[in-house]
C-alpha cells in the first residue's frame, strides 16, 4: 500500500512542476506593461517641457531628445519581451505628437490605448 502512496505522491509532484514553471514565466499582462512604462514616459515628458521652457518653442534638439527618451523607455518594457514591432509605430505617432507640441495628457492616453490594441495581439 505504500508503494501506491508514495507513486501517486511523486505523479503529483512531476504533473505540478510544468504547471508551476509555466506561471513563473509568464508573459506580464499588457497593464502590467503599461504601468511599467507610464513613470518612463512622465519623465520624458518632463524633460520634453523643460527644454521647451529653456529653448524657446520646440527646439528640434528637444523633439531629438524626447524621441530618443521614448526609444529607450520603449526598449526597456516592449522590446525586452520581443514586441518592440508592435510598439514601433506607437511610438513613432507619439514622438511626432510631442514634437508638434500636443497635449501631454493627451500624447499619454493616445500612446497607451496604440499600445494596448496594436500589442495585446501579439501576447495572445
Amino acid at each position: 500500500m505504500k508503494y501506491f502512496s508514495a507513486a501517486s505522491l511523486l505523479l503529483g509532484l512531476v504533473a505540478a512542476v510544468p504547471a508551476t514553471a509555466e506561471k513563473m514565466i509568464a508573459m506580464p499582462k499588457m497593464d502590467d506593461m503599461l504601468n511599467m512604462y507610464t513613470p518612463c514616459l512622465i519623465n520624458c515628458q518632463r524633460s520634453l517641457q523643460t527644454c521647451v521652457s529653456q529653448s524657446g518653442p520646440i527646439a528640434e534638439t528637444c523633439a531629438q531628445n524626447f524621441a530618443k527618451c521614448l526609444l529607450t523607455c520603449q526598449d526597456n518594457i516592449f522590446s525586452t519581451m520581443g514586441m518592440d514591432r508592435c510598439a514601433n509605430a506607437c511610438t513613432s505617432i507619439a514622438i511626432d505628437d510631442g514634437a508638434e507640441g500636443k497635449d501631454m495628457n493627451m500624447v499619454q492616453s493616445d500612446l497607451k490605448s496604440c499600445l494596448k490594441q496594436r500589442c495585446s495581439r501579439s501576447m495572445n
